[in-house]
């Protein structure tokens, strides 16, 4: 299990902060300019199936993230409380 801070999420979500026990799922983006390492955080509206893409994992947990997507693709993760308005948390469960 590791928890990894989820940047940028007042700027790409269009409903705000991330909710505690809502589901998440994360997607590599190697073609990102800033870092081939980028990871994608992405909330699952239930109702439509839609993803929406809502920040990226904290640079610094990034290369292992993307990593380990690698191996096991489609990893779904929950956010955590507590919460602040700029960022969230997530808990990322490998099996």
């Amino acid at each position: 299990m590791m928890k990894v801070v989820v940047r940028g999420v007042l700027l790409y979500s269009d409903r705000g902060a991330l909710i505690p026990e809502e589901t998440v799922v994360l997607e590599r983006e190697p073609e990102n300019v800033h870092d081939t390492n980028a990871v994608k955080v992405m909330r699952v509206h239930h109702d439509t199936g839609r993803h929406e893409h809502v920040g990226y994992i904290q640079a610094e947990k990034a290369a292992d993230v993307s990593a380990r997507l690698l191996e096991t693709p489609g990893v779904v993760c929950s956010v955590v409380p507590p919460l602040n308005p700029v960022e969230g948390v997530i808990k990322i469960e490998w099996e």
